[in-house]
Parts: C-alpha cells; structure tokens; sequence
C-alpha cells in the first residue's frame, strides 16, 4: 500500500523531520518565555490563582488565560506567524526533496527550503490567504446555525450542561473539522504547485477533488483525520501538563516528544501525496493545461459567432 510505503525513509527524511521539528520549538520559545513571566506574575498578584486547588480547576484555568497579558500572546502571534512562514519554505523544499522520480544525490534541505520556497512562496501565501478566507465563512456559517440551535434549546429548556457545555464543545469540534477539511485541501495544493511547476493556482482547484475522490482514505480521509489528531493531542498535552502536579521538565519532554511526532507525520503525509501524484491512475490530472481559462474571450467569441450576419464569413 502507498501509506505503508509512505513510511519508509529517503534520503534527506530524517534531516526534514528534524528541521520541521526546530523550527516549531524555536518560533514557540518567545511565547512561552512570555507567557511564563506573565504567568509568574498574575500568580503572584493573584491570590485566587495561588490558593486555588492543584490541579488548577477549569474555570480558573480559563480565567487565568484571560488575565495573560496581550504582549504575551503577541509574541506568541509573532512566533507561530514566523514558524508558518518558514515552515511554508520548508514543504516546498520537502515536495521536491521526495519526489519519487528524483535523481540520487546529495540532499541539501536548506539550499531546496530557500530556492524552492522563496520560487513558489508566493504562490502558497495565496493557498493560505484561500483557505483563511474559507475558514472564516464555514466558521461563520457554523456559528449562526449553532446560534439557532442554542436558541431553540433555551426555548425547549434544555439543561444548563447542554447550553454551557455541551453544545459550543460540539461547535468547537465541529469547526475544527471544518478547518481540518480545509486544510488537507491547501496542502494537497501547496504539494501539487511544486509537484508540477504550476503557476496558476484556479487550474488546481478542480484537481484536488478528483484525486481526493479517486483515493479517498489515503488522499483524503487519512489527511484529516492525522490533521484534526495532531491538534487534539497537543492540546490535550497542554491543558494535562497545567492540570497535573508532576514535574515541569517531565512534561516539557513531553511536548517535545509530541512536536517532535507531529513533524514526522507531516513528512509522512508530503511524501504520501508525492507518491500518490506519482501514480498513473491520475495522469488525465497531472495532463491539466496550467494556463489561464482566457474567459473574457470566449465570451467575445461566443457573442461574436451569435450575432454575427449569417452571410458573413467566419473569422
């Protein structure tokens, strides 16, 4: 199977691995130096917080949260802004690295993430701006009708645990769903530019459907789910790590072991979409014309045909 093939190492795997993994530890430590001075702080101005039972309950988790100064999370904001940057160099780089039809060689990572990427960064800063905007208005969409919904439970008189708890967990996950589905969809297209040398990001648009329809666990349902899984367990991993008594250096392994996994999976799933692309099931696909639909002159042409006099030769 591709997925289980998808798993073995190349050459330049374990050095990609490595270098995704760096960059999201080293965008991650201004926030965290931040949010641990302010947390220091609002412990030691707090006394709610400081004399609050171990493990910290979750109203007063939430509260805390919000007592963080903004300044903590701007640096937090500008770390995960500078990761995502070069984090996009880098999967330009990783796409060519491991294409299955590329010549043995010296692998060089950084020269591939800063030619590749600085080529085609453009390119995939227009997939991110897509797939915000998409975000945004499923999010949208989600919160009105979940809006109605909660209004209906209030006129049904649906418990206070349905209206306060369950229902925005369930708004919660299933927008995290949403974001999920659209993000396999600009990485399939952020794999597909570089994969082919496209230029033109509305001739992929079609593309990513079909393939994902033809392979729809391995190109689809696989990627959305590691994605949505990936989120979860490093979430999860926080809010335990806050909860829990044990030691600070035990879990701060931890959450580095758990980037460190997530980093592997993101190779897993670049090189699962190189070799799926690479099959000759989708050549019909890889065969799309990558040049403009030309749709104000077809336009002109069909106007043109339709009124031109019927004695009147064809142009």
């Amino acid at each position: 199977m591709v997925v289980i093939e998808a798993l073995k190492t190349v050459p330049g795997s374990r050095r990609l691995i490595a270098v995704r993994w760096l960059i999201t530890v080293l965008a991650a430590l201004p926030g965290m130096i931040g949010a641990g001075a302010a947390l220091g702080d609002v412990f030691a101005r707090r006394p709610f917080f400081a004399d609050a039972s171990d493990p910290l309950p979750l109203v007063e988790f939430f509260t805390l949260l919000g007592r963080i100064p903004g300044s903590a999370w701007a640096a937090l904001a500008l770390g995960l802004l500078l990761a995502g940057l070069a984090n996009l160099l880098l999967t330009a780089g990783a796409v060519e690295i491991l294409d299955p039809a590329r010549s043995a060689g010296k692998v060089r990572v950084w020269r591939a993430a800063v030619d590749t990427g600085g080529r085609f960064l453009w390119r995939y800063l227009r997939v991110s701006l897509l797939a915000l905007v998409l975000v945004a208005v499923g999010a949208g969409l989600l919160g009105k009708g979940f809006t109605r919904i909660a209004e209906h439970g209030e006129v049904a008189r649906w418990s206070g645990y349905s209206l306060s708890v369950a229902l925005p967990l369930t708004r919660g996950l299933v927008t995290l769903a949403w974001a999920s589905l659209v993000g396999v969809c600009a990485f399939w297209l952020r794999v597909l530019l570089v994969a082919d040398e496209r230029r033109l990001l509305r001739r992929l648009l079609p593309v990513v459907p079909r393939i994902c329809w033809r392979h729809a666990w391995q190109a689809m349902l696989l990627h959305w789910l590691l994605a949505m899984g990936s989120v979860l367990v490093g979430a999860q991993i926080l809010y335990a790590w806050r909860q829990s008594a044990g030691g600070a250096w035990w879990w701060f392994t931890l959450c580095l072991a758990v980037l460190l996994l997530q980093a592997g999976i993101w190779h897993w799933r670049v090189r699962l979409c190189r070799l799926l692309w690479a099959n000759t099931d989708v050549d019909d696909l890889r065969a799309r014309a990558d040049e403009p639909w030309h749709l104000w002159r077809r336009i002109y042409r069909r106007l043109h045909r339709r009124l031109r006099p019927a004695s009147e030769p064809a142009p």
